[in-house]
């Protein structure tokens, strides 16, 4: 919604339960990160939802990840990334900017 975009008008999201598809379609490339976290719990045997898992998942937001040739802050790359969708519906950009996700680490 900083964007200027209405996250109940989805792209390929849509449920009728769902009251922010776009919010999902936006967040699919960011899920190898979380997905990740959610793997290194689960190794660890961590299969409550506690202040602890919560954390590591929070945490996320802090974290720098590889976005263009530059190391950002989740949570600003999330920001870049739904400017980028708004500049796109509005015919100033071709490209959507979404972060890189490195395989095997």
């Amino acid at each position: 919604m900083a964007s200027g975009l209405l996250p109940s008008l989805g792209i390929f999201h849509r449920n009728y339960y769902d009251a922010f598809p776009l919010a999902d379609d936006i967040m699919e490339p960011y899920r190898p990160f979380i997905d990740q976290i959610a793997y290194k719990l689960h190794a660890a045997k961590k299969k409550k939802l506690d202040k602890e898992v919560k954390a590591s998942f929070l945490e996320l937001f802090y974290t720098n990840i590889p976005f263009g040739e530059q190391m950002v802050q989740l949570g600003t790359c999330l920001t870049y990334t739904t400017a980028s969708v708004a500049k796109f519906f509005m015919g100033e950009t071709k490209n959507i900017a979404y972060p890189r996700v490195a395989c095997g680490s």
